[in-house]
C-alpha cells in the first residue's frame, strides 16, 4: 500500500512540474512564485482536490473628452442564444477561447478546476464621470462575462461537467459580505501614510511604478497631476494588498465548498507593467504566497475593446 501511495506522489510530482513549466512558458507576463504554482498543481493531482484559480477582471474602461467611463461589453442573450455584437474585442477572445482552452488543458492532465472570476467594481470616489451609468454598465459587464464563460461554445463544453466549475462575482458584493472589509481597507490606507510601515513602503513603491509607466493618461508634473497619482496609488496599494488576504474567503462566500488545501493560483489579465503591481500586491500581507501566471494573449492594456489577437492553444 505504501508503494502505491509513493508511486502516486511521484507521478503527481512529475506531472505537476511538467504542467507548471508549460504554463510558465505560455505566460505573457512574469510568473510569480513558480514553485508555489507547481506545488498547487501537485496538491490537486495528489489529493484529488480541484485547483482553485482566481482572476480579477477590470471593467470595460473608456476614456474620452468627457473623462473616464465604463462601457458595455457587446454580449447579450436572446431566447437562450448567446449574442455577440462585436467578436473582435479582446474580452471575447479571453473568456470564450483562452480561459476554456486553459481549463481543457488542465482537465486533460487530470487537474480539476474551480474558477472564480471577479469583476473589479470597487471604484475610488470621483473616478468616473457618470456614476449612475457606470453602475448600470458594471452590472452588464458582470453578466456579459458570465455569459461568455458559461454560454459560449467553448465555455459550455468545459464548464458544464464535474471536472470544472466557474462563478462570476462582483468584487463590491464580495466585500460587502466580508466581515470588516471597509474597516480593513481604511486601516491599510492609514498604515500606508505612516513612515516605515510595510504598507508605507509598498505605497511608495506603487507611486513610483505608476509614475514610471505613466498610467491614467496623466503624466503632468504639476500639483494636480502628481496628487492624482498619489491618491490613486493609495487606493490601489491598499485594495491589492487586502485582495491577497481575502482569496480563501472569496471562494467560500461565492459558494464553493470549503477546502483544507492551499492549492490557489491567481490568473493575470493585464498586459502592461501594471500586472506586476497587482501580482506583488497580492502577497504583501499573505502568509502563504499566491502564485500568479498570465497564460493569455488577450490581456487588457487600456480597454477590453482592444482588438483581439490569436489565442494561446495547448
Amino acid at each position: 500500500m505504501k508503494e502505491v501511495i509513493s508511486s502516486k506522489k511521484e507521478s503527481a510530482l512529475g506531472l505537476s512540474a511538467e504542467i507548471a513549466k508549460n504554463l510558465v512558458l505560455k505566460s505573457t507576463q512574469p510568473t510569480y512564485f513558480e514553485d508555489k504554482l507547481e506545488k498547487a498543481i501537485e496538491i490537486s493531482l495528489d489529493q484529488n482536490s480541484p485547483l482553485r484559480m482566481r482572476m480579477v477582471l477590470c471593467p470595460n474602461w473608456n476614456v474620452n473628452e468627457n473623462g473616464r467611463a465604463i462601457e458595455r461589453i457587446p454580449v447579450s442573450v436572446n431566447n437562450n442564444h448567446l449574442l455577440i455584437d462585436d467578436d473582435s474585442q479582446k474580452i471575447i477572445g479571453l473568456l470564450s477561447e483562452e480561459v476554456p482552452n486553459l481549463v481543457k488543458y488542465l482537465n486533460r492532465n487530470g487537474v480539476d478546476i474551480q474558477l472564480l472570476v471577479i469583476l473589479a467594481d470597487i471604484l475610488s470616489p470621483g473616478w468616473v464621470n457618470d456614476s449612475k451609468k457606470a453602475k448600470e454598465n458594471l452590472e452588464q459587464n458582470r453578466k456579459a462575462m458570465k455569459l461568455l464563460l458559461s454560454s459560449s461554445e467553448n465555455g459550455k463544453e468545459v464548464f458544464n461537467h464535474e471536472r470544472a466549475s466557474v462563478k462570476v462575482q462582483s468584487q463590491l458584493q464580495l466585500a460587502t459580505n466580508t466581515p470588516k472589509y471597509q474597516e480593513r481597507l481604511i486601516g491599510y490606507q492609514i498604515e500606508a501614510l505612516k513612515t516605515g510601515t510595510t504598507e508605507n513602503l509598498w505605497y511608495l513603491e506603487v507611486i513610483g511604478k505608476l509614475q514610471e509607466i505613466g498610467e491614467y493618461e496623466d503624466k503632468r508634473n504639476d500639483l494636480a497631476g502628481l496628487r492624482k497619482i498619489w491618491e490613486r496609488a493609495l487606493f490601489l496599494s491598499s485594495i491589492y494588498a487586502l485582495d491577497g488576504e481575502v482569496v480563501e474567503s472569496d471562494f467560500n462566500i461565492s459558494g464553493f465548498a470549503p477546502s483544507k488545501y492551499t492549492n490557489y493560483v491567481s490568473l493575470g489579465t493585464v498586459g502592461t507593467p501594471h500586472a506586476d503591481i497587482m501580482a506583488q500586491g497580492l502577497n504583501i500581507k499573505r502568509k502563504t504566497p499566491l502564485p500568479t501566471i498570465t497564460p493569455f494573449n488577450n490581456t487588457m492594456e487600456h480597454s477590453w475593446k482592444e482588438k483581439r489577437v490569436s489565442s494561446i492553444v495547448y
